[in-house]
């Protein structure tokens, strides 16, 4: 979703900073001014005493320039306020939709609007949001911008049942510091200034006691209106709680594997040692083939007699070397195995059936275009014996995205890719693992995928 780019004139800075407004100063064209996020634009319209005339593309990705206009001094409201319906299609009856009229109209005072309009589309479910400081809109079902309906409905909402869990798809938040929650930290909605949009279908004759849950939704998103102060101070505690949730799920998931890794690791490094020392005999197994190939090349091919056992000759003498040593390498192995909990953020090691399979630590990176560094999660790495490596984020995934170049557990590697099957060729899977943990630390926000940094949250 895009912020809105108003143009500076005399006096709005300091009505912005006076009501503790949130911008960011941007020059646009040589134009000066600013950019609003969509959560504050009616604040400052109504600070302003603007209102948008039109909205048009910047040419900068991810920014909307908002035409403005004198609002001029309407009146001040007084009375109750109008409650009614914009949309209501597919409605199965009357009764049901004045149920919800009558719930919006016990709370709708308190949101200080002229107008309250309840909205309903089926067929729409995607609504960009409104910048009328007179109207607030709750929007059935709907999201702002595009997301994916993949999230299982819960079993209650507010200690509420409202059916079987999984009974339908409800909507993946957009902006996760917008979100609004039941009391067990469960998203059922997200206000992005007088916009209301409602995950759940709580319309449905399907959903038991619909109109309760959205009862429980208004007075939720009364609680979370106030001064642009209060709202950012709000955003900031939900997130907050939402990455001390996290953290706490994954030092959890982190003991969890920690304490199975103590009772594995003995066994892992056992079967380390065993799969490259199977590699070694695969080797050697190789190299014999090979000395009787030669011979027999010798015995039919009397031409190449020479150079068949001079190549014997040399196979000969690489098999009696690589025999010397293969003791020594077990040992070389066991030390390399023994080598990967020494590198930063690996907190356990498995092995199992030729697979190498690494926890970490929490891993971070940071945005170079900000200099804010972005939690990335817990990983585990998965490198096979032929160096082919695979990225799982244990802790969170960002549309489907496991870190901002890991789609799905495999990676755009860019250069990195000759060097990893390359590590695993000479047995150097420590330093394998170290390349592997820094990719995920670092980004190209020249690439496509690189460029999604800042959808991760902002560590703390």
């Amino acid at each position: 979703m895009n912020v809105l780019f108003f143009a500076n004139a005399a006096g709005r800075e300091a009505i912005l900073l006076a009501r503790g407004i949130p911008f960011d100063r941007f020059t646009m064209s040589r134009t000066e001014g600013f950019l609003i996020d969509p959560q504050y634009v009616v604040d400052a319209l109504t600070a302003m005493r603007l209102r948008i005339d039109n909205l048009r593309s910047s040419g900068y990705d991810g920014v909307t320039i908002a035409d403005l206009t004198p609002a001029g001094r309407s009146p001040r409201h007084v009375g109750p306020t109008l409650v009614s319906t914009s949309a209501w299609y597919g409605w199965r009856d009357q009764r049901d939709k004045a149920e919800y009229e009558r719930v919006a109209r016990q709370v709708a005072d308190g949101f200080k609007v002229r107008n309250f309009t309840l909205h309903l589309d089926l067929d729409h479910s995607k609504y960009n949001p409104q910048y009328d400081p007179d109207t607030f809109r709750v929007l059935m079902w709907g999201v702002p911008a595009d997301t994916n309906r993949n999230v299982p409905s819960a079993e209650k909402l507010w200690d509420i049942r409202i059916g079987e869990a999984g009974s339908w798809d409800v909507w993946r938040p957009v902006r996760e510091e917008d979100v609004i929650t039941d009391d067990t930290g469960t998203p059922v909605a997200e206000m992005i200034g007088n916009n209301l949009y409602i995950y759940y279908p709580v319309y449905s004759s399907e959903m038991r006691r619909g109109v309760a849950v959205f009862r429980k939704i208004l007075e939720a998103a009364l609680a979370s209106r106030g001064t642009p102060r209060k709202r950012a101070a709000l955003r900031k505690a939900r997130e907050e709680a939402r990455l001390a949730r996290i953290r706490a799920e994954a030092e959890e998931r982190i003991s969890r594997i920690r304490a199975e890794g103590e009772a594995t690791r003995d066994t892992s490094r056992e079967t380390y040692v065993t799969a490259c020392a199977g590699r070694f005999e695969h080797t050697v197994a190789d190299t014999r083939r090979a000395i009787e190939k030669s011979g027999s090349e010798v015995e039919e091919l009397q031409a190449k007699l020479v150079e068949a056992i001079r190549r014997g000759s040399g196979l000969q003498r690489k098999l009696s070397q690589m025999l010397t040593v293969r003791e020594g390498d077990r040992g070389a192995y066991a030390r390399e195995f023994d080598k990967l909990f020494s590198v930063p953020n690996v907190i356990d090691v498995r092995v199992d059936r030729g697979t190498i399979v690494v926890f970490t630590d929490t891993l971070y990176c940071v945005d170079p275009r900000t200099s804010r560094k972005h939690e990335i999660g817990a990983f585990r790495i998965t490198i096979r014996m032929d160096g082919a490596v695979t990225w799982n984020n244990e802790t969170r995934k960002i549309h489907g995205y496991d870190a901002p170049h890991v789609d799905g557990g495999k990676a755009c590697l860019g250069n990195v890719s000759e060097v990893l099957p390359q590590l695993a060729g000479n047995y150097e899977y420590a330093a394998l693992v170290m390349v592997a943990i820094q990719f995920i630390e670092s980004v190209n926000v020249d690439d496509p995928w690189g460029e999604t940094i800042n959808q991760w949250p902002i560590a703390a």
